[in-house]
């Protein structure tokens, strides 16, 4: 799995020594449910952005492209995400048609499966990035 490290190194000219272990990857696994029925959304589309940047937790997720994961759920809504380095992630949701948009902000690892309600219907929602859907929840 990918990791990041930030390092100061003081400008005296000394040697900074680093040692970095990388571990296993981690899985973000769940289901897509439409918002207010949870029925299952089978074609959503997720998008993982890592947040790279351990110095400032408030700051929106921005990684380049290659960085980025993008997984689309299943005929029964089911989605599987593996080789994750922990941390925290901002996930973007869109419906089958590309029309809705949620984000949620999730940590890796996680002890449980997810649930994420998407809008079935039209239109764009967006809803806080600190703040979960009300229909984020644990289990299958």
């Amino acid at each position: 799995a990918p990791t990041w490290l930030n390092l100061i190194h003081p400008l005296n000219g000394n040697r900074t020594p680093v040692q970095l272990q990388l571990g296993e990857g981690s899985a973000f696994t769940g289901r897509t449910v439409v918002q207010g029925t949870g029925q299952a959304l089978p074609g959503a589309e997720l998008t993982l952005t890592p947040h790279v940047s351990g110095w400032d937790q408030e700051a929106r997720a921005d990684a380049p492209a290659e960085e980025r994961v993008t997984v689309t759920s299943d005929a029964r809504g089911r989605f599987r995400v593996e080789g994750l380095a922990p941390g925290l992630y901002t996930v973007e949701g869109r419906g089958p048609e590309g029309t809705s948009t949620v984000q949620w902000d999730i940590r890796v690892p996680m002890d449980e499966p997810r649930v994420l309600a998407l809008p079935g219907g039209g239109g764009r929602t967006r809803l806080p990035q600190r703040a979960p859907s009300k229909e984020l929840r644990c289990g299958m």
